[in-house]
């Protein structure tokens, strides 16, 4: 089986990549908020918080909700939603939007919004370590092929390895969700075998393009460590009523069980064909590790 060798990312080659995450202490028209949802890493506990949180927001009224911030399932907006309003001209477009978009389609909205309001907005993200992900995703996507963790740790590898190489008849694949939200680039079935041989060059220039876009706005949190990362949220964005225990919403038991472990060959698999994810899982948890301990220094 042939594996792709990337550099992974440690602490200490972060010195000099300072992000430039702000403080948004309330979003608006100029000051938008984006909540890239990485698929399977929390996303629907995180919407709906942001989601209460807009209610709450002074400048908001009630009647007006649904006019300044765009999330599916939320407002009568569909949950199968996965691209942003046709129009974002002028001064009734949303500017509060949580939901499985990609940098890439921002980008192109950028041309139809008023100067400057793409490159002012404050974003955020959630990451989770690949392999857990990805047996989350399969559990969700292939579920009488995959119906618990146990029937992806038994399953014959090379069987495994083709299943992650398709794709799901809405055209998503399980491998290197983060790359798909945050590299810019939108042709899924490429991300979903970012991880072949063949797509080195590709993979290598996508990881590079998503780390810019995190350091430039995009601040980071980890479903491992759910406490830190509210409290490095609700540093950045304290207009969010993060609670202090968070109420896990489209929780899948059957797939995170810990009870049954995944066989080396298993997890071979899903790591060779998620190595981009993985540098980028790796860059982003030592962002987050250094990020954290900055602002308990700040706040003491």
């Amino acid at each position: 089986m042939a594996h792709i060798s990337l550099v992974l990312v440690s602490a200490g080659e972060l010195t000099d990549s300072s992000p430039g995450w702000k403080v948004q202490n309330s979003p608006s028209l100029h000051n938008p908020f984006i909540f890239f949802h990485q698929r399977k890493c929390s996303g629907s506990t995180w919407r709906l918080i942001i989601a209460n949180s807009v209610s709450k927001l002074k400048q908001v009224k009630r009647k007006d909700v649904s006019k300044v911030a765009y999330i599916p399932c939320k407002y009568e907006l569909s949950c199968y939603t996965w691209t942003l309003p046709s129009m974002l001209k002028g001064r009734n477009h949303p500017y509060i939007f949580a939901g499985h978009f990609s940098w890439g389609a921002f980008r192109l909205h950028a041309y139809g919004w008023h100067k400057g309001l793409y490159h002012s907005a404050h974003a955020m993200t959630i990451f989770r370590e690949p392999v857990s992900r990805v047996v989350s995703c399969l559990c969700h996507r292939y579920k009488q092929t995959f119906p618990d963790r146990a029937s992806v740790a038994q399953v014959d590898p090379q069987k495994l390895r083709k299943f992650l190489l398709e794709r799901t008849a809405f055209g998503f694949g399980c491998n290197n969700e983060p790359l798909r939200v945050l590299s810019g680039y939108q042709d899924e079935e490429q991300l979903n075998s970012l991880g072949l041989p063949e797509h080195h060059a590709l993979a290598r220039g996508l990881v590079e393009e998503s780390k810019q876009h995190i350091l430039s706005r995009v601040v980071v949190g980890l479903v491992e460590h759910e406490r830190e990362t509210a409290e490095l949220i609700k540093h950045y964005f304290p207009w969010l009523q993060v609670p202090a225990l968070l109420e896990r919403r489209n929780f899948n038991r059957k797939a995170r069980g810990t009870g049954t472990p995944l066989p080396e060959a298993v997890q071979a698999v899903i790591l060779e064909l998620n190595a981009p994810e993985v540098e980028l899982y790796k860059f982003a948890s030592a962002l987050f590790s250094r990020e954290f301990r900055r602002m308990r220094d700040f706040d003491l």
